[in-house]
């Protein structure tokens, strides 16, 4: 416990700091984001919008950073016929304005969704493969005789398992995986909850941890709290693989992530923030000058 108080005070303190590198275009260059501002004339809906983007004051990102595109893509899901505008807005101070424009409202149900897919196209023999990997898995967790789970990254850049039944599933689905690729690509911005979550899992043992990487962040600020777990569960998992400047913005978004109240939210939070400051890449803070007051 009083690690996780060490973790959690190291969190905020990071959480405040800004990262700056010359060599980075305007568009790459981690802002704080200050407030999320609509603007509509369904003024009670304003708290609402901000509660689907599942953006919160006092995250950092740039302005490249595929989270805002989430975050737009989350609210046209949400209110189909209305005419939405999602912007930034970068202010002094590496700070920024989250910008939602929005108009009629009231008739955001009446049309099919734009923006995410309501088919599933993973094939059913991946789901079940990960299903049953799934219920494996929880099966040895939940046994007293088991002990801990040894799980680690193979050499082939998959997770992977010294429990002999949880190999043979890594296995498969390291063979699953490489089969239907372009499907798991096209569930990127599904509709369904269910299909994002396979996605980030099967992302596990697909030996390519950069991209792995890059796909579960844009599931970090996801609206249901399953996704977010396996998201942050696999940046865990392929933290070696993290780089220098991944990891700030990374720590700030699972920050952020810990004011959620789900056990499962701030418990893979704190995990990925323990292996970040483990890994010890993190900026160190130069001066009072990269410090908001």
């Amino acid at each position: 416990m009083k690690n996780m108080k060490i973790i959690f005070i190291l969190c905020i303190f990071f959480f405040s700091c800004h990262v700056t590198a010359s060599d980075r275009t305007a568009s790459d260059v981690a802002l704080k984001w200050v407030d999320i501002e609509v603007i509509t004339n369904q003024f009670d809906q304003i708290n609402e919008v901000k509660k689907v983007s599942g953006l919160r004051p006092g995250f950092t990102a740039a302005l490249s950073d595929p989270l805002l595109r989430s975050a737009c893509n989350r609210i046209r899901t949400k209110y189909k016929t209305a005419k939405i505008n999602c912007r930034g807005i970068s202010m002094e101070g590496a700070s920024a304005l989250y910008v939602v424009e929005i108009s009629d409202l009231e008739n955001s149900d009446s049309i099919p969704d734009r923006y995410c897919s309501e088919v599933k196209v993973l094939p059913p023999e991946s789901v079940i493969l990960l299903e049953n990997w799934k219920l494996t898995l929880e099966k040895q967790l939940a046994s007293p005789e088991s002990g801990p789970i040894s799980e680690y990254i193979n050499d082939n850049h998959f997770l992977d398992y010294r429990h002999s039944e949880l190999h043979e599933f890594a296995l498969a689905l390291y063979r699953e995986i490489s089969l239907h690729m372009s499907r798991i690509d096209n569930q990127v911005a599904s509709c369904i909850s269910e299909e994002r979550e396979n996605v980030i899992n099967l992302l596990n043992f697909l030996g390519d941890p950069n991209r792995a990487i890059r796909i579960a962040e844009t599931y970090l600020a996801d609206e249901d709290a399953s996704v977010r777990n396996s998201a942050f569960r696999l940046l865990a998992s392929f933290s070696k693989y993290i780089t220098v400047r991944s990891s700030q913005h990374l720590l700030d978004l699972a920050c952020n992530n810990l004011r959620n109240t789900t056990f499962t939210d701030r418990n893979k939070s704190l995990v990925l923030i323990s292996e970040l400051l483990t890994k010890k890449t993190l900026q160190p803070i130069q001066s009072a000058n990269n410090v908001d007051s």
